[in-house]
């Protein structure tokens, strides 16, 4: 799948309501089957060529709140959510992740950058 592909599925699968109130960033990283992510502390391995992305469901809420991890599978497109608490950055935005979405209305001072 092509970027724009990558980023159309990720923002696809976010709900209408998920849609009018989040920001979602998207990684640059690819994970090749077997590899790992942490995600709050745990590791989840992926099985197929993987992009991910982080979706913060309340952007500007200060410590742990509701977030998710969007895994696509770069071939099929097929998309697994998993439920977090924590971003994978916590000062500052590292280089591999680029923002894909931001709900209107969301501020500025809200997205990392």
């Amino acid at each position: 799948m092509t970027s724009p592909e990558l980023e159309h599925v990720a923002t696809a699968s976010l709900s209408e309501d998920e849609r009018s109130r989040a920001v979602v960033y998207l990684s640059d990283r690819m994970l090749e089957p077997g590899d790992e992510l942490e995600i709050d502390g745990r590791r989840v391995q992926v099985d197929a060529p993987t992009v991910w992305a982080f979706v913060d469901l309340e952007p500007g809420v200060n410590w742990g709140h509701r977030s998710r991890y969007l895994l696509v599978d770069r071939e099929s497109g097929s998309v697994r959510g998993v439920d977090a608490q924590f971003p994978p950055f916590m000062r500052g935005m590292p280089p591999h992740l680029r923002v894909i979405y931001a709900a209107p209305g969301v501020p500025e001072w809200a997205v990392a950058s």
